[in-house]
């Protein structure tokens, strides 16, 4: 063979030899193409949480209604140092409340009064003001008390008299008068304002710093921008490092080969390995949908395991498989085929990065039904029923009373159908010695016993009545109403005794709200939110640090319940916030009904338990302070109540109301008119039933809420304190 026919053989096996390879590596390629395919997904879970200052405390700060800063107050160190804020709503009723309460009693309990402080209270010391004896001085009641209102030393008659007549949280020594726009007050540890701001206080809070590593803490040295607060998402990976990291986290998803999970680290960080399936010879994109789970718990004895809230993202991968077909097309097909699989494997593989901010908080906790506000003890399951029991009014000899206020003690006993009082130690036995009595220097009317102890309290509760208690979550910086729930099932309620359990999903940004999951689960039925707190943007979000008030009122019985807490960052894969302290009593609704001759004239009459009015009465006023078991302001936005004033018609049957009338928060009155044959010997009730007004009139029908003298009455009310009178 000559040289030409050599290269020609030589050409022809190296062309069969690299048809050979050729066919060899694609058909690896091809059945590796087939194959499944090894991916991951990496990303992180995060949550809000606070930027500290220098000193290792947080920094208050004004808040726009778009939750932009406006301005940096400072941290929260030296006169700052235990400072917290307070809706304007809520200082302007405590301040009310101090006015009202020295309006009212100017001239009697309240003359003379002084406020103080705390501190001063405590380091007082009172005397009664006849014999200079001391005082016995009681504990203040609440924890939160920053003043109080005490008696003037005139009105300190006996050893026992309490001094304090007003616990307040705010410095009645030192009050504010607030700018009409003021929306939220920052009060120093001493309940005194030192900032009124038009918009919402509260504490520097953001999901990123600046930095490629983790912080220990979220402290202003990294800290962006107080306009970068806001960035919820976009995480840049080498400049952003995760202010609130949440580990412990659920990751999941399916592919074609199952469910694949894994939990975040510490620094809220995770890395999802799962297969994707091999191409099958065409182009297509795989979706798949990661979830990511986080738990919080549930008080209830059936609950089997911890409720969760989730979000979810969509990934996607494409498979590139088209270019097999090339392959039939002799050695130029495999070439291009050859040629695109190099393509493809210079891409490398795309590994998604995804970004999970927990933007939500849930309230958890149990309540009971109880009378314990009042020393009584829980209310039990049953037939709702309310109880009383008729006071003996037994009359008690006046003895030891000091009528002439000289120091001591004067002489008492009957004189006729009266008591007879000899002053400055006289006597009846110093007549004129002709067997004649000495007449007494005045007479008064015989003593009963006054009976305080509170009576037409709740004594049994049916599940069926039970599941009528509403929810409300109120913000305190602003007094506004952020969620509430109408109404509870059975499964947040113990089957045994009267104790609910609650659990309350709140939003405070708009991943939650805008993604695929619903707020809204069987398990939150009936939940709604503000529709202002529910802007999908711009909205001001609720952030660590700050209060939130939650109330709830049963709606059959008015048994009410507050307890606020605190918002925290999610700990251990958990985004609990408890409530504690959460307890369903009777409310702290006083009424008083007076009667008016004609407006305009100073002197009103008060109508007391079982009293009556007059046919010359032309007005009647119903006086309704409304307030929490400790006294402090409830939110002014709470749905109320409804009062009702009937007349008889019949014997033990009450007429169509002769009005109806809001109950709301505070003090307030109603004038009710009445004219013509209103007026004529006609016996009024006034009751209250549990529904708010702006919800229709409620259904006063029905009678039997108990036994005896209960027996008449609506079939469910509101217990209410009334005037007692006592010489």
């Amino acid at each position: 063979m000559d040289f030409t026919g050599q290269q020609r053989a030589l050409k022809c096996l190296l062309g069969v030899l690299f048809i050979a390879v050729a066919s060899i590596y694609t058909t690896v390629s091809l059945a590796s193409s087939y194959m499944p395919q090894p991916r991951a997904v990496v990303g992180s879970v995060y949550a809000r949480s606070l930027i500290l200052g220098e000193n290792g405390e947080p920094i208050f700060a004004q808040f726009d209604s778009q939750g932009n800063v406006v301005d940096v107050i400072g941290e929260a160190v030296g006169e700052l140092a235990g400072a917290r804020v307070m809706s304007a709503a809520e200082y302007r009723a405590h301040a009310d409340a101090y006015t009202s309460f020295m309006d009212q009693h100017r001239d009697g309990q309240a003359r003379g009064a002084v406020p103080m402080s705390r501190a001063a209270y405590e380091a007082a010391s009172f005397s009664t003001f006849h014999d200079n004896q001391a005082v016995n001085k009681p504990a203040l009641r609440w924890p939160g008390t920053r003043s109080v209102l005490t008696r003037g030393p005139l009105t300190l008659a006996t050893p026992d008299t309490n001094p304090v007549l007003l616990e307040s949280p705010i410095d009645l020594t030192n009050l504010a008068i607030l700018e009409p726009s003021t929306q939220s007050v920052l009060l120093d540890v001493n309940g005194r304002v030192l900032r009124q701001s038009d918009y919402t206080l509260g504490y520097r809070s953001s999901y990123f710093v600046q930095g490629p590593e983790q912080p220990d803490e979220c402290t202003i040295d990294v800290a962006y921008e107080p306009g970068g607060d806001n960035r919820v998402i976009g995480r840049r990976r080498g400049e952003d490092a995760l202010c609130g990291p949440v580990p412990g986290a659920e990751i999941s998803m399916w592919s074609a080969y199952g469910e694949v999970q894994t939990v975040t680290d510490t620094d809220g960080q995770f890395r999802l390995n799962y297969m994707r399936s091999g191409c099958p010879g065409f182009d297509i994109e795989f979706t798949y949908i990661v979830f990511q789970k986080i738990f919080y718990s549930h008080f209830h004895p059936r609950a089997q395991a911890p409720r969760f809230h989730y979000q979810q993202r969509d990934i996607y991968d494409h498979c590139l498989g088209s270019h097999v077909k090339a392959l039939a097309g002799g050695l130029v097909g495999i070439g291009v085929y050859l040629h695109v699989e190099g393509i493809i494997a210079g891409a490398g593989v795309h590994v998604p990065d995804l970004s999970f901010p927990i933007d939500v908080t849930a309230l958890v906790g149990q309540a009971d039904i109880s009378n314990s506000q009042l020393g009584g003890g829980p209310v039990e399951r049953g037939p709702t029923t309310y109880g009383v029991n008729v006071p003996g009014f037994e009359q008690v000899p006046p003895e030891g009373w000091d009528f002439n206020g000289d120091g001591q003690a004067d002489h008492v006993e009957p004189w006729g159908e009266e008591w007879g009082v000899w002053l400055q130690g006289r006597r009846p036995e110093d007549g004129d010695g002709a067997g004649n009595p000495l007449p007494p220097d005045f007479t008064i009317q015989p003593h009963a016993s006054p009976d305080f102890a509170h009576q037409g309290l709740l004594e049994r509760l049916s599940l069926a009545d039970l599941k009528e208690t509403d929810l409300y979550v109120f913000r305190a910086a602003t007094g506004d109403l952020i969620a509430e729930r109408q109404g509870l099932d059975e499964f947040d309620l113990d089957p045994d005794i009267n104790r609910l359990y609650i659990s309350l999903l709140l939003p405070s940004g708009d991943i939650t709200v805008g993604t695929q999951r619903r707020l809204s689960t069987p398990y939150e039925s009936g939940l709604s939110y503000s529709p202002e707190f529910l802007k999908i943007r711009d909205i001001d979000q609720l952030r660590p640090g700050e209060a939130v008030q939650v109330v709830a009122i049963n709606r059959k019985t008015g048994y009410i319940g507050t307890a606020t807490t605190t918002l925290t960052p999610p700990t251990g894969g958990m985004i609990d916030v408890r409530i504690n302290g959460l307890q369903l009593g009777p409310p702290n609704l006083k009424v008083r009904v007076e009667r008016k001759a004609a407006i305009g004239e100073q002197d009103n009459y008060l109508v007391g338990f079982e009293g009556a009015g007059l046919s010359s009465d032309i007005h009647v006023a119903v006086i309704t302070e409304w307030y929490d078991h400790d006294g402090t302001p409830l939110p002014a936005s709470l749905p109320g109540f409804t009062g009702r004033l009937a007349r008889t018609v019949a014997d033990r049957q009450l007429g169509g109301g002769v009005a109806h009338f809001p109950i709301q928060p505070g003090r307030h009155t109603q004038m009710l008119r009445l004219q013509g044959v209103d007026l004529l010997a006609n016996h009024y009730y006034l009751h209250v039933n549990a529904q708010p007004y702006h919800e229709g009139t409620p259904d006063f029908g029905g009678t039997g809420a108990g036994d005896g003298l209960l027996s008449f009455r609506p079939r469910y009310y509101v217990p209410v304190k009334v005037a007692i009178f006592d010489e």
